[in-house]
Protein backbone atom coordinates (compact mmCIF):
# COMPACT_ATOMS: atom_id res chain seq x y z
CA UNK A 1 0.00 0.00 0.00
CA UNK A 2 1.44 3.61 -0.76
CA UNK A 3 1.65 6.46 1.85
CA UNK A 4 -1.52 8.95 0.96
CA UNK A 5 -1.28 12.83 1.26
CA UNK A 6 -4.48 13.15 2.98
CA UNK A 7 -4.33 14.37 6.61
CA UNK A 8 -6.20 11.33 8.90
CA UNK A 9 -8.60 11.86 11.66
CA UNK A 10 -10.15 10.06 13.75
CA UNK A 11 -12.74 7.34 12.22
CA UNK A 12 -16.47 8.32 13.10
CA UNK A 13 -19.85 7.10 12.19
CA UNK A 14 -20.71 7.30 8.27
CA UNK A 15 -23.52 8.77 6.82
CA UNK A 16 -26.28 6.27 5.40
CA UNK A 17 -28.10 7.59 2.41
CA UNK A 18 -31.66 8.35 3.18
CA UNK A 19 -35.29 9.26 1.45
CA UNK A 20 -37.41 11.27 2.78
CA UNK A 21 -41.05 10.46 1.89
CA UNK A 22 -43.69 13.48 1.87
CA UNK A 23 -46.58 13.70 -0.77
CA UNK A 24 -44.20 16.38 -2.68
CA UNK A 25 -41.35 14.06 -2.64
CA UNK A 26 -43.43 11.15 -4.41
CA UNK A 27 -42.03 10.55 -8.60
CA UNK A 28 -43.62 11.81 -11.00
CA UNK A 29 -44.76 8.84 -13.26
CA UNK A 30 -47.11 8.20 -15.79
CA UNK A 31 -49.43 4.91 -16.49
CA UNK A 32 -49.65 2.63 -19.71
CA UNK A 33 -52.03 0.58 -20.04
CA UNK A 34 -51.89 -2.01 -22.90
CA UNK A 35 -53.92 -5.05 -23.77
CA UNK A 36 -51.85 -7.83 -25.12
CA UNK A 37 -54.62 -9.98 -25.84
CA UNK A 38 -54.39 -12.21 -29.17
CA UNK A 39 -50.52 -11.49 -29.22
CA UNK A 40 -48.54 -14.04 -29.94
CA UNK A 41 -46.35 -15.00 -26.94
CA UNK A 42 -42.86 -14.06 -28.81
CA UNK A 43 -44.56 -10.83 -29.13
CA UNK A 44 -45.35 -10.47 -25.62
CA UNK A 45 -42.06 -11.78 -24.53
CA UNK A 46 -40.78 -8.59 -26.37
CA UNK A 47 -42.50 -6.49 -25.96
CA UNK A 48 -42.25 -6.72 -21.76
CA UNK A 49 -38.02 -6.79 -22.92
CA UNK A 50 -38.52 -3.24 -23.76
CA UNK A 51 -40.55 -2.30 -20.98
CA UNK A 52 -37.98 -3.55 -18.78
CA UNK A 53 -35.85 -1.85 -20.29
CA UNK A 54 -37.17 1.35 -19.78
CA UNK A 55 -37.70 0.22 -15.88
CA UNK A 56 -41.04 0.40 -16.03
CA UNK A 57 -42.56 -1.44 -13.45
CA UNK A 58 -46.03 -4.08 -13.83
CA UNK A 59 -48.48 -2.65 -11.42
CA UNK A 60 -50.90 -5.60 -12.70
CA UNK A 61 -51.65 -7.08 -15.88
CA UNK A 62 -51.77 -4.78 -19.10
CA UNK A 63 -50.63 -1.86 -16.41
CA UNK A 64 -47.30 -0.34 -15.88
CA UNK A 65 -45.80 2.36 -14.32
CA UNK A 66 -42.73 4.60 -16.20
CA UNK A 67 -41.28 7.12 -14.07
CA UNK A 68 -40.18 10.27 -15.81
CA UNK A 69 -37.08 11.46 -16.42
CA UNK A 70 -36.12 15.34 -15.08
CA UNK A 71 -35.92 16.34 -19.26
CA UNK A 72 -39.22 14.49 -19.42
CA UNK A 73 -41.13 10.81 -19.80
CA UNK A 74 -39.63 7.79 -20.26
CA UNK A 75 -42.63 6.75 -22.18
CA UNK A 76 -41.33 8.33 -25.58
CA UNK A 77 -41.08 6.26 -28.48
CA UNK A 78 -42.93 3.20 -26.50
CA UNK A 79 -46.01 4.07 -27.64
CA UNK A 80 -45.43 3.48 -30.74
CA UNK A 81 -43.57 1.05 -29.77
CA UNK A 82 -46.64 -1.29 -28.73
CA UNK A 83 -48.79 0.13 -31.15
CA UNK A 84 -46.72 -1.58 -33.99
CA UNK A 85 -47.16 -4.85 -31.89
CA UNK A 86 -50.67 -4.72 -33.01
CA UNK A 87 -52.14 -4.02 -28.90
CA UNK A 88 -54.48 -1.27 -27.54
CA UNK A 89 -52.05 1.40 -26.25
CA UNK A 90 -52.94 4.22 -23.90
CA UNK A 91 -50.61 6.25 -21.66
CA UNK A 92 -52.43 8.06 -18.64
CA UNK A 93 -50.46 10.93 -17.49
CA UNK A 94 -49.77 12.18 -13.66
CA UNK A 95 -52.72 14.71 -14.55
CA UNK A 96 -55.29 12.82 -15.90
CA UNK A 97 -58.76 12.70 -13.16
CA UNK A 98 -58.95 8.97 -14.18
CA UNK A 99 -55.72 8.64 -11.90
CA UNK A 100 -56.62 8.74 -7.99
CA UNK A 101 -54.63 7.29 -4.91
CA UNK A 102 -55.31 4.14 -5.66
CA UNK A 103 -52.80 4.06 -8.37
CA UNK A 104 -50.05 5.52 -6.37
CA UNK A 105 -50.77 2.99 -3.30
CA UNK A 106 -50.59 -0.08 -6.06
CA UNK A 107 -46.63 1.61 -6.86
CA UNK A 108 -45.78 1.59 -3.58
CA UNK A 109 -46.53 -2.00 -2.79
CA UNK A 110 -44.56 -2.96 -6.77
CA UNK A 111 -41.42 -1.04 -4.78
CA UNK A 112 -41.82 -2.72 -1.47
CA UNK A 113 -42.40 -5.98 -3.20
CA UNK A 114 -38.95 -5.62 -5.10
CA UNK A 115 -36.94 -5.85 -2.09
CA UNK A 116 -38.60 -9.19 -0.82
CA UNK A 117 -35.23 -11.16 -2.85
CA UNK A 118 -32.52 -8.98 -1.37
CA UNK A 119 -34.42 -9.42 2.44
CA UNK A 120 -34.11 -13.36 2.04
CA UNK A 121 -31.18 -13.54 0.59
CA UNK A 122 -29.15 -10.78 3.43
CA UNK A 123 -30.88 -13.30 6.05
CA UNK A 124 -29.25 -16.18 4.35
CA UNK A 125 -26.33 -13.95 4.12
CA UNK A 126 -26.02 -13.36 7.94
CA UNK A 127 -26.35 -16.92 8.59
CA UNK A 128 -23.70 -17.52 6.24
CA UNK A 129 -21.43 -15.41 7.56
CA UNK A 130 -21.61 -15.97 11.66
CA UNK A 131 -21.33 -19.57 10.72
CA UNK A 132 -18.42 -21.75 10.72
CA UNK A 133 -16.56 -23.71 7.94
CA UNK A 134 -16.80 -20.98 4.99
CA UNK A 135 -13.43 -19.40 4.18
CA UNK A 136 -13.72 -15.54 3.56
CA UNK A 137 -13.35 -16.06 -0.10
CA UNK A 138 -16.80 -17.55 0.14
CA UNK A 139 -18.33 -15.17 1.97
CA UNK A 140 -17.62 -12.62 -0.21
CA UNK A 141 -19.39 -14.38 -2.64
CA UNK A 142 -21.96 -14.50 -0.63
CA UNK A 143 -21.84 -10.95 0.20
CA UNK A 144 -21.16 -10.40 -3.65
CA UNK A 145 -24.77 -12.07 -4.31
CA UNK A 146 -26.61 -9.78 -1.88
CA UNK A 147 -25.08 -6.61 -3.50
CA UNK A 148 -26.47 -7.94 -6.98
CA UNK A 149 -29.65 -8.32 -5.26
CA UNK A 150 -29.47 -5.04 -3.48
CA UNK A 151 -28.18 -2.54 -6.53
CA UNK A 152 -31.09 -3.88 -8.86
CA UNK A 153 -33.60 -3.34 -6.28
CA UNK A 154 -32.28 0.12 -5.39
CA UNK A 155 -32.26 1.32 -9.53
CA UNK A 156 -35.93 0.09 -9.62
CA UNK A 157 -37.29 1.17 -6.44
CA UNK A 158 -38.96 4.54 -7.53
CA UNK A 159 -40.32 4.93 -4.16
CA UNK A 160 -37.27 4.94 -2.06
CA UNK A 161 -38.61 4.50 1.49
CA UNK A 162 -37.18 0.78 1.29
CA UNK A 163 -34.11 1.39 -0.20
CA UNK A 164 -33.27 3.33 2.88
CA UNK A 165 -35.19 0.12 4.73
CA UNK A 166 -32.71 -2.23 3.28
CA UNK A 167 -29.38 0.13 3.92
CA UNK A 168 -29.92 0.30 7.50
CA UNK A 169 -30.98 -3.79 7.92
CA UNK A 170 -27.95 -4.58 5.50
CA UNK A 171 -25.73 -1.93 8.22
CA UNK A 172 -26.83 -4.16 11.08
CA UNK A 173 -25.90 -7.32 9.48
CA UNK A 174 -22.29 -5.80 9.09
CA UNK A 175 -22.25 -4.59 12.29
CA UNK A 176 -22.89 -8.18 13.62
CA UNK A 177 -19.58 -9.06 15.32
CA UNK A 178 -18.97 -12.47 13.66
CA UNK A 179 -19.84 -10.72 10.27
CA UNK A 180 -17.72 -7.59 11.22
CA UNK A 181 -14.66 -10.10 11.54
CA UNK A 182 -15.29 -11.53 8.40
CA UNK A 183 -16.21 -8.54 6.55
CA UNK A 184 -12.98 -6.97 7.99
CA UNK A 185 -10.97 -10.13 6.54
CA UNK A 186 -12.53 -9.72 3.08
CA UNK A 187 -11.33 -6.04 3.18
CA UNK A 188 -7.63 -7.38 3.48
CA UNK A 189 -8.41 -9.94 0.25
CA UNK A 190 -6.02 -9.35 -2.66
CA UNK A 191 -7.57 -5.89 -4.35
CA UNK A 192 -7.66 -5.62 -8.35
CA UNK A 193 -5.08 -2.96 -9.84
CA UNK A 194 -6.49 0.05 -10.25
CA UNK A 195 -9.12 -0.01 -13.14
CA UNK A 196 -10.05 3.58 -13.76
CA UNK A 197 -13.56 3.82 -11.84
CA UNK A 198 -15.49 6.42 -11.63
CA UNK A 199 -18.78 7.96 -10.53
CA UNK A 200 -22.07 7.86 -12.99
CA UNK A 201 -25.68 8.84 -12.83
CA UNK A 202 -27.34 5.64 -13.69
CA UNK A 203 -30.70 7.07 -13.27
CA UNK A 204 -32.34 9.90 -11.99
CA UNK A 205 -36.41 10.23 -11.53
CA UNK A 206 -38.45 13.40 -11.73
CA UNK A 207 -40.61 14.23 -8.28
CA UNK A 208 -43.27 16.21 -8.00
CA UNK A 209 -41.76 18.75 -5.65
CA UNK A 210 -38.97 19.91 -8.77
CA UNK A 211 -36.08 18.21 -7.14
CA UNK A 212 -34.76 14.59 -8.84
CA UNK A 213 -33.97 11.40 -7.19
CA UNK A 214 -30.75 10.03 -8.75
CA UNK A 215 -28.62 6.70 -8.54
CA UNK A 216 -24.97 7.16 -8.71
CA UNK A 217 -23.05 4.21 -8.82
CA UNK A 218 -19.88 3.41 -8.84
CA UNK A 219 -18.16 1.67 -11.98
CA UNK A 220 -16.99 -0.77 -13.24
CA UNK A 221 -19.06 -2.26 -10.24
CA UNK A 222 -16.36 -2.57 -7.72
CA UNK A 223 -15.67 -5.79 -6.03
CA UNK A 224 -16.90 -6.78 -1.90
CA UNK A 225 -13.41 -6.24 -1.16
CA UNK A 226 -12.95 -3.39 -2.66
CA UNK A 227 -15.89 -1.35 -1.11
CA UNK A 228 -14.59 -2.41 2.31
CA UNK A 229 -11.55 -1.09 1.40
CA UNK A 230 -12.63 2.13 0.25
CA UNK A 231 -15.06 2.73 3.25
CA UNK A 232 -12.11 2.01 5.57
CA UNK A 233 -9.99 4.77 3.50
CA UNK A 234 -12.68 7.13 3.86
CA UNK A 235 -13.22 6.62 7.57
CA UNK A 236 -9.97 7.37 8.38
CA UNK A 237 -9.35 10.07 6.17
CA UNK A 238 -12.40 12.17 5.75
CA UNK A 239 -14.62 13.57 8.76
CA UNK A 240 -18.46 12.87 8.06
CA UNK A 241 -20.02 14.62 7.02
CA UNK A 242 -24.02 15.02 5.95
CA UNK A 243 -22.55 16.87 2.08
CA UNK A 244 -20.47 13.22 1.61
CA UNK A 245 -22.97 10.64 1.63
CA UNK A 246 -20.97 6.72 1.76
CA UNK A 247 -21.77 4.83 -0.59
CA UNK A 248 -22.98 1.50 0.02
CA UNK A 249 -22.51 -1.58 -2.32
CA UNK A 250 -20.84 0.34 -5.39
CA UNK A 251 -23.82 3.35 -5.32
CA UNK A 252 -26.04 5.63 -3.52
CA UNK A 253 -29.16 7.24 -3.48
CA UNK A 254 -29.56 11.14 -3.30
CA UNK A 255 -32.09 13.38 -3.61
CA UNK A 256 -31.45 17.20 -4.60
CA UNK A 257 -31.76 19.25 -7.64
CA UNK A 258 -30.16 18.44 -10.53
CA UNK A 259 -26.96 20.72 -10.23
CA UNK A 260 -26.49 19.08 -6.78
CA UNK A 261 -26.75 15.57 -8.00
CA UNK A 262 -24.05 16.35 -10.52
CA UNK A 263 -22.26 17.91 -8.05
CA UNK A 264 -22.43 14.71 -6.03
CA UNK A 265 -21.52 12.42 -8.77
CA UNK A 266 -18.34 14.49 -9.21
CA UNK A 267 -17.44 14.84 -6.47
CA UNK A 268 -17.91 11.01 -5.54
CA UNK A 269 -15.56 10.49 -8.60
CA UNK A 270 -13.11 12.79 -7.04
CA UNK A 271 -12.87 10.11 -3.77
CA UNK A 272 -13.03 7.00 -6.19
CA UNK A 273 -9.92 8.39 -7.65
CA UNK A 274 -8.29 9.33 -5.01
CA UNK A 275 -8.71 6.44 -3.06
CA UNK A 276 -7.53 3.99 -5.89
CA UNK A 277 -4.26 6.32 -6.78
CA UNK A 278 -3.71 6.24 -3.06
CA UNK A 279 -4.23 2.39 -2.03
CA UNK A 280 -4.24 -0.04 -5.46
Amino acid sequence: MRAGTAVVRPAASRPVERTDLTVDSWPVWSALCFDQGGLARRQRTAIRRDLHRIAALNLRPGLWAVAHRPDGSDTAGVEQLLARAGGDVRIVGPDETERDDRWDRSLGEVCRRLWDAFFNELDRCNEELTADGPNERSRCSWLDEVSEHFGGARRLDVIGHDTHRASLRLRQVMANPEAARSIAAAALLPLEPTSNRTARIDRQIALRDGRVRANIVIDPTPTVPWGFAFEDFERRVYTPSPDRPAPLLGGLVMTGSPTEVEAACAALARRVQTFELTVL
